[in-house]
């Protein structure tokens, strides 16, 4: 069985190098480094990892997560519709679990929509609806996010989306 992890935050032990912000929220126990997962992943059986940037502890500070991803990278996706990717959905179907897709590149919206298209019956949260945020993306991003709309199984989490009238008027929308 395929095990991926496909949100881990992960925090140095070494402060000096990479000192936190002003009140981090610490990793419960402390053991949060790219080693530590590693070791965890492994004993547990997960083959894959997805590190995410820790703003609670570093804020915007991506050195610790660029400095641990360098030296572990796996291969980039151009695409969504992708056969391990159909298999890793097709599972979770049958299981009756759900996935999560970071869909943060428009470029990739037209190959999720052609993997959601075949897949009308698995729960699927849309992580971080595209980062919608005030700029020149903006529009393009709420574009795609609105043609994703018409998929009654993908469900938003809106976690990340900025306060302000342009955040209201996608809500209201969707």
């Amino acid at each position: 069985m395929l095990i991926i992890d496909c949100h881990a935050h992960i925090v140095s032990a070494d402060e000096r190098r990479y000192p936190p912000r002003e009140h981090p929220l610490r990793p419960p126990g402390g053991k949060a480094s790219a080693e530590d997962l590693r070791r965890v992943s492994q004993a547990a059986g997960v083959r894959a990892v997805r590190a995410i940037q820790t703003v609670t502890f570093y804020g915007y500070d991506n050195s610790y997560l660029c400095d641990s991803v360098e030296p572990n990278r796996s291969p980039s996706r151009k695409s969504f519709d992708d056969p391990g990717v159909r298999k890793l959905w097709k599972v979770a179907w049958q299981e009756g679990l759900s996935i999560d897709i970071f869909l943060m590149r428009l470029e990739m919206v037209p190959s999720a929509i052609r993997i959601m298209k075949d897949f009308p019956r698995l729960t699927i949260g849309f992580d971080h609806c595209m980062d919608l945020k005030p700029g020149p993306l903006l529009a393009p991003s709420l574009d795609a996010v609105l043609k994703l709309s018409r998929f009654k199984n993908l469900y938003p989490k809106l976690d990340f989306i900025g306060a302000g009238s342009l955040a209201k008027i996608f809500i209201n929308r969707v």
